[in-house]
């Protein structure tokens, strides 16, 4: 495709160098793809820059409102036809929701794009639920990593959502294929509760009993919730 002819996207989320979590890693990766980079012409715009360095609440108000003026100059200067949105749960997603909304008002195809595994738990307690329907109901597109994620978005909130898979080879989940004795499992990513390592110790347990005896090797940065005597 020549460089012309290439779709404007912005891709709005924390794309930090040095910055953690699954969301951070999947946007470096989106903005720095080749195959993307040739078929898009892709600009970032880092939520997660600080422009100022309080970390209380008025910190990361006056950091919102300039992330929402540096989105719109964006789009008012820039020729952008989509913004893709990346967003977990929290305050990440009413910050992100708002910011989608802004540019569909803008006259903008959005990609709300949802990185988070718990989101009906996060929708139950939300006071603002009629917020969270609007702004899914009203993006171009609302982007899911899982099937159970894509069910609830549809059933519960009224719209669509496109699955849209983390990267794993799906061999992995063949139930009846046993792992190879001189095989190592590894794990790769933060070392936290919500990234299921209970799970994946309780799977490690019931493979021992069925003997195996495969080493699980846990690779990542940990936040004091696992030690290495307790593994």
């Amino acid at each position: 495709m020549a460089i012309g002819k290439r779709p404007p996207v912005l891709v709005l989320g924390p794309v930090k160098a040095g910055f953690l979590g699954g969301v951070a890693s999947f946007t470096r990766g989106h903005v720095a793809n080749r195959v993307l980079l040739d078929e898009f012409r892709i600009e970032v715009l880092d939520s997660v820059s600080r422009r100022f360095p309080d970390s209380g609440l008025a910190g990361r108000l006056i950091n919102s409102v300039w992330l929402v003026a540096a989105l719109v100059v964006r789009l008012l200067s820039r020729r952008i036809n989509i913004v893709h949105v990346h967003c977990s749960a929290g305050g990440s997603f009413y910050q992100k929701a708002l910011l989608a909304l802004l540019a569909r008002c803008l006259g903008k195809a959005t990609v709300l794009h949802l990185h988070v595994g718990r989101f009906s738990e996060f929708y139950a307690q939300s006071l603002l639920k009629p917020l969270v329907r609007v702004a899914l109901c009203s993006a171009s597109r609302v982007a899911v990593v899982s099937d159970e994620l894509k069910s609830f978005v549809e059933r519960e909130c009224g719209c669509g959502a496109t699955l849209i898979p983390n990267f794993a080879d799906e061999a992995f989940f063949e139930i009846n294929s046993d792992p190879p004795a001189a095989e190592d499992i590894v794990f790769l990513g933060l070392l936290s509760t919500n990234k299921g390592i209970s799970t994946l110790l309780d799977a490690l347990g019931k493979i021992r009993k069925a003997g195996f005896a495969n080493r699980l090797l846990l690779a990542g940065i940990t936040h004091g919730q696992y030690r290495r005597d307790g593994v």
